[in-house]
């Protein structure tokens, strides 16, 4: 995110298998928040499942430590003219660092595998990463 972007909201959601129609998987909704009241969460710095920095929690209960094997994230962001989505899928989610709610998630280091990392990731904070990917805008 840059200058002038900032987060609204965040779904946490688990992806099962529709039966009555395989091409149309079902979303199951972990957590839901909206309207950070944290500046810091508002610039995209989340702990996801720590309901105390958003005005609005339409769905509660997101334990980390529960999440199932894979889950998909959407994240809405806004800046002065347009809202926009960003969606990722995160593939063994347990496998993902824990930390407990109220951790500061800028001295977190996560295992990052995009643009401009080694070939097989590396180890990096969330600025790091902010600095590899740039605007979320210019995603869409």
């Amino acid at each position: 995110m840059c200058e002038g972007e900032e987060l609204t909201g965040v779904d946490l959601y688990d992806v099962k298998r529709n039966d009555e129609d395989l091409s149309q998987p079902k979303r199951v909704d972990l957590w839901i928040a909206r309207d950070p009241l944290a500046p810091m969460v508002s610039n995209g710095w989340v702990v996801l499942g720590d309901d105390s920095p958003f005005a609005e929690v339409v769905l509660s209960g997101a334990d980390p430590h529960g999440w199932p094997e894979i889950v998909g994230i959407l994240l809405t962001h806004q800046d002065a003219e347009d809202e926009f989505r960003s969606e990722l899928v995160l593939d063994k989610a347990n496998d993902l660092p824990r930390y407990d709610v109220g951790a500061e998630p800028l001295t977190i280091e996560y295992f990052f595998d995009g643009p401009g990392t080694k070939r097989e990731g590396e180890w990096l904070t969330p600025a790091q990463i902010r600095d590899l990917m740039g605007c979320a805008k210019q995603y869409f």
